[in-house]
């Protein structure tokens, strides 16, 4: 097995666990705690990425150091409760928002020049998103079911991401 397909195992089980914790913890302190531990993994293993092209190479490779310095201070920032998962969710939301709106404008532009199923696709795609976002604003209970679809969401991803990854075939 490969490098680059272990890692991809690694990842979607992490994806897995992510989902399973969102739909059992609701955006809680454990999900802040767990997103904090992975953000740290991943901060250190881009931080000795990029130190490994300073041995290899004689050169400190930037990219993998800028991504290594988010990962980290967005972990201290989640160990020390300056942020949470909950507060970037409701970034997202008022995100989704937008999206859903520029995607009915988008629709409607494409229905307009004729283009009838992206058209259509974009804006049943575009009110859906802004329809779900808009409820997680205003109903209460929804929130509840929400984190259970996003939990859940995130897990079939996770499965789907680990089931792809086993099946690819390497190409020579």
């Amino acid at each position: 097995m490969s490098k680059e397909k272990l890692l991809k195992i690694i990842e979607a089980v992490f994806i897995i666990a992510l989902g399973i914790l969102v739909a059992v913890c609701g955006g809680g302190k454990a999900l802040d705690i767990y997103l904090a531990i992975v953000a740290t993994v991943v901060g250190v293993a881009f931080l000795a990425l990029s130190f490994a092209g300073l041995a290899t190479k004689k050169e400190l490779l930037l990219a993998p150091l800028c991504v290594a310095t988010i990962a980290i201070t967005f972990a201290v920032a989640l160990f020390a409760g300056w942020i949470s998962f909950g507060l970037l969710i409701w970034v997202l939301v008022y995100l989704i928002i937008g999206v859903g709106a520029a995607l009915i404008i988008h629709g409607i532009y494409l229905l307009c020049k004729k283009l009838y199923v992206m058209g259509l696709v974009e804006v049943i795609v575009g009110a859906g998103a802004a329809t779900i976002a808009i409820l997680f604003i205003l109903v209460e209970e929804f929130r509840v079911a929400f984190w259970i679809i996003l939990g859940v969401l995130i897990a079939i991803y996770g499965v789907f991401y680990l089931v792809s990854t086993l099946m690819e075939k390497k190409v020579k």
